[in-house]
């Protein structure tokens, strides 16, 4: 994995309010945040291909609704 730089990990565990923070710290939040990420762009995948898979007019009833 390690997608994210650990640097921006660090200023953001810093922004939720820490005064120091560990290499480790930032290294497994970083594979937490990754992990999610990676849960959600998949689901978004998913419905993606859902709506793709609707016949033309549902998938204007979606847009309307």
């Amino acid at each position: 994995m390690a997608e994210l730089p650990l640097a921006a990990v660090d200023r953001v565990i810093r922004k939720a309010g820490a005064d120091r923070v560990s290499e480790s710290a930032s290294v497994r939040l970083s594979k937490v945040l990754e992990k999610k990420a990676l849960e959600i762009a998949s689901e978004a995948t998913k419905a993606r291909l859902r709506v793709l898979e609707l016949p033309h007019r549902s998938f204007l009833y979606l847009l309307i609704a």
